[in-house]
């Protein structure tokens, strides 16, 4: 059982240094910004202009941006207490295992990945219903993905993942597969839930793929900014 709790702690300590080479690459915005630039009306920017309001007729571009923002928010709460989570567990190796304080953190996780779906259903929603501009589309479709993945240096199969959407012109569609991997951290926090909730310490293996599945959305999410950042300023 130490052994194992050792290995665990490496393992975390490994992601948290690869999460913190993530987030020094970060762009001046997080995730999917400029998502709304490829959709007609409203503003290109990742905030409303003044006058518009999300949800009004007429400025849904500017809803979608609103609303990725939010998301964004969300996710990023979600996953600050995550990794708060997994550190409380790393550091029980020395200091013991509160569990009160453990499922502070988790609970908050749950909250926030929960307003997260939320907005990622509403942003699919949407944009399910709002045209493309032709023009941008275009410029998605006939981006060069693979000299750009490999001129940043960026993970192949998370890249792979953008541009599998991006790369056909579907952004509503990568819309709906962020809000399909909400759904999937949410089912591996609840599961994580039932176990801290019995006192119990949970199973290394569920704690891998938990700080995997945030990782993983968080690249994405900034990959297809980055797209979006290179295909859109002349959108502006």
């Amino acid at each position: 059982m130490i052994k194992q709790h050792k290995q665990f702690i490496l393992t975390v300590l490994l992601a948290t240094i690869a999460l913190s080479l993530v987030y020094t690459n970060l762009y001046p915005r997080v995730l999917l910004n400029k998502g709304g630039c490829p959709y007609e009306s409203g503003s290109c920017g990742s905030a409303p202009v003044e006058g518009d309001i999300a949800g009004i007729a007429g400025a849904p571009s500017s809803s979608i941006n609103t609303t990725i923002v939010d998301g964004a928010g969300y996710f990023l709460i979600s996953q600050s207490a995550a990794l708060l989570f997994l550190n409380k567990i790393e550091m029980s190796e020395v200091a013991g295992l509160n569990y009160n304080d453990l499922r502070e953190s988790l609970y908050r996780a749950i909250e926030n990945m929960e307003l997260a779906k939320g907005s990622y259903t509403d942003l699919t929603a949407i944009a399910a219903v709002t045209p493309y501009k032709i023009a941008t589309i275009k410029r998605l479709i006939t981006f060069d993905y693979e000299g750009y993945q490999t001129l940043n240096g960026l993970n192949g199969d998370t890249f792979k993942k953008v541009e599998q959407y991006l790369g056909k012109g579907d952004v509503t569609g990568l819309f709906g597969e962020m809000l399909a991997d909400t759904e999937t951290i949410l089912d591996m926090l609840y599961t994580l839930k039932e176990t801290v909730d019995k006192d119990r310490f949970p199973q290394n293996q569920s704690l891998w793929k938990l700080a995997q599945a945030y990782s993983e959305f968080h690249m994405a999410g900034q990959y297809a900014a980055q797209v979006f950042y290179e295909v859109t300023d002349s959108d502006n």
